[in-house]
């Protein structure tokens, strides 16, 4: 099975507590193996499945399933289940989407125990459409799992959705405990790292780009894509005079790194040292010492640091970016984004990006949230070239992005691809 992991001793060990009725630290087992995996860092772009935990995923399941239970007949709402939420990224639009198109119930596994430890404030995150929304509580991940199974039976859910993180083993055993995921829809939204869940055959397998969809279902699922939401923009950016204003925008750690020598300052100099460049906005969270390295380095450049920007985290990138005007878009490098891209499309700004063939990652090497292929480079040099093509043809790639984002990442799209779901 492509790109997936062997876990040497998982096996031996898990069936040694399965045989023993070692239930707590069966569970335990899959979820500390996975997190370790994860957050090594090592397996990014190369590895999605985790086939050995999902088999003992669905022997678990089938182990703690009482027979005797059956669920009861579907009612009309739905559930989400999922770890957490963030204020940025595709996340969390996605389950408020979800919310606001079916009535659901919004429940939160806090694998991690941030939301009970009050480190994010839910106020605002969650949509107001949403019939509720609760917080898993319980002293260990048994607990936890017996505590939503108890809601699924009491909600008896038309469809649960799943969008748990990578090694969250709540969400995933208690769709399969409550009847073997015949209702569940697995949104592979991790699809970039090892992630529980992503071999086992729900009801529905949903990928969030093309490539992943084929490449899903490729190993038997029936995966459907769906998009990557992104809100709208309530305008579209024009063109003033002859001059780019260029911004990125994203969490740094995509902005650290290289790849073949380049690195994120060498392209925000390429950029700068055209003769059309206004000036550059990096829009998000950016620490002091990165803020002083890059004005450093493109003053030694013989270039002007005032030309660089740092507005911060903004409450909406398309309201700032139409705010002051910028009509160019770099995505994130050396790793790429999604859901900001479509936002950014969403206003008709044209946006440049690295070529995804040149990762070493095949599972980055994603083309199709990109409007247009004459804007990809791969070179340092091409960026010069591209921004010339783009004060000429400016008007003509930005009639693309918009269209690009009402055929890839709407709301409609959405909502008509999540009808046509089977359960």
């Amino acid at each position: 099975m492509n790109y997936s992991l062997s876990i040497s001793d998982f096996n031996e060990n898990f069936e040694n507590f399965l045989k023993n009725n070692q239930i707590a630290e069966s569970i335990n087992l899959i979820c500390n193996t996975s997190h370790q995996i994860m957050i090594s860092g090592n397996f990014k772009g190369k590895i999605i499945r985790l086939p050995d935990l999902d088999n003992a995923l669905v022997q678990l399941a089938d182990k703690m399933r009482n027979d005797s239970v059956t669920p009861p007949p579907p009612r009309s709402d739905h559930i989400c289940i999922a770890t957490e939420i963030y204020r940025t990224g595709g996340h969390g639009k996605i389950l408020n989407a979800i919310s606001e198109q079916f009535p659901s119930h919004v429940i939160f596994t806090d694998l991690f125990g941030r939301l009970i430890a009050g480190q994010t404030n839910l106020n605002h995150l969650i949509s107001a459409k949403a019939l509720s929304s609760s917080i898993l509580i319980g002293d260990d991940l048994l607990i936890k799992i017996n505590n939503l199974l108890r809601l699924i039976y009491a909600i008896s859910p038309k469809r649960i959705w799943l969008l748990g993180h990578h090694q969250d083993v709540i969400t995933i055993l208690a769709a399969l405990i409550f009847d073997n995921g015949k209702r569940s829809a697995f949104i592979h939204h991790c699809d970039h790292d090892p992630a529980l869940g992503a071999t086992i055959k729900f009801a529905e397998h949903l990928d969030c780009s093309e490539e992943l969809t084929t490449e899903c279902s490729l190993i038997g699922l029936q995966s459907r894509f769906i998009p990557i939401l992104a809100e709208p923009s309530k305008s579209r950016v024009k063109f003033l005079g002859d001059q780019l204003v260029i911004a990125s925008s994203g969490a740094i750690h995509k902005f650290k790194g290289s790849i073949d020598g380049i690195e994120y300052c060498s392209v925000i100099k390429t950029a700068l040292e055209h003769p059309a460049v206004k000036c550059f906005h990096h829009i998000g969270a950016v620490d002091e010492d990165f803020k002083y390295y890059l004005r450093q380095y493109i003053q030694v450049a013989g270039l002007n640091p005032e030309k660089i920007i740092f507005p911060g985290q903004v409450s909406s990138l398309t309201e700032y970016m139409l705010n002051e005007n910028i009509n160019t878009y770099i995505s994130s490098f050396p790793i790429s984004g999604g859901t900001t891209v479509g936002e950014v499309q969403s206003a008709g700004i044209p946006v440049l990006y690295f070529d995804p063939s040149k990762y070493d990652t095949p599972l980055l090497s994603v083309y199709s949230v990109y409007a247009s292929p004459e804007l990809q480079w791969g070179e340092l040099v091409q960026i010069k070239k591209i921004l010339f093509s783009l004060l000429d043809q400016w008007q003509s790639f930005s009639d693309k992005a918009f269209n690009f984002y009402q055929e890839k990442f709407s709301r409609e799209k959405f909502i008509n691809e999540i009808n046509k779901m089977s359960i």
